[in-house]
């Protein structure tokens, strides 16, 4: 029975057509709301997800394209901090900051939303190449390492909670920058 059908007839709809109809409505309803709730609680952690990735993914060109062009790079007294010198352009300083979870150029926020208690700056250099002089060319206090990386450990901060907590970046993200060819300047 069609609901044309229905409304052409001279007396109306009845009492059990209308229950059949708010019975089915009541019904079907609260499973499409479910679905569409599932769906858009998916769709806010997927993006969140995604958002996480972008956050390592920016941090690491950044300071990728950083180092490429640097001339010299000089380790902080915390490995929250390097400073990249460039033969033109002067001094950049990388910070990771306690303050508001960002990683800072210069004072200047690049990329928000990150674990800093969980981020660092780490040179890599073999101690006993370094010692023989093999990779290792002296030129007054500075030293030009011939292999070598600084080494950037990213962990975004976890926005996804509740049921989506498995969509988070648990670990941090580690990643070896190369330094060959550059000057650096080795603690003591």
């Amino acid at each position: 029975m069609s609901l044309r059908f229905i409304l052409k007839k001279k007396n109306g709809i009845t009492l059990i057509e209308v229950l059949l109809y708010v019975t089915l409505l009541c019904i079907v309803l609260p499973m499409i709301s479910t679905m569409l709730m599932h769906g858009f609680d998916a769709y806010k952690s997927n993006y969140r997800y995604i958002e996480q990735q972008d956050i390592v993914t920016n941090a690491i060109q950044l300071m990728r394209k950083d180092i490429e062009s640097a001339k010299t790079i000089v380790f902080g007294s915390s490995n929250k901090e390097i400073t990249l010198k460039f033969l033109n352009k002067g001094d950049r300083t990388w910070k990771f900051d306690s303050n508001d979870n960002t990683l800072k150029v210069n004072g200047t926020v690049v990329v928000k939303n990150i674990d800093v208690s969980k981020s660092s700056f780490e040179k890599q250099y073999d101690i006993s190449d370094l010692e023989k002089g093999y990779d290792l060319i002296n030129r007054q206090d500075v030293n030009i390492l011939k292999k070598g990386y600084v080494i950037l450990t990213i962990k975004p901060i976890e926005t996804n909670d509740k049921k989506f907590q498995n969509r988070n970046f648990t670990d941090s993200i580690i990643t070896e920058l190369s330094v060959r060819y550059k000057e650096i300047q080795l603690d003591s």
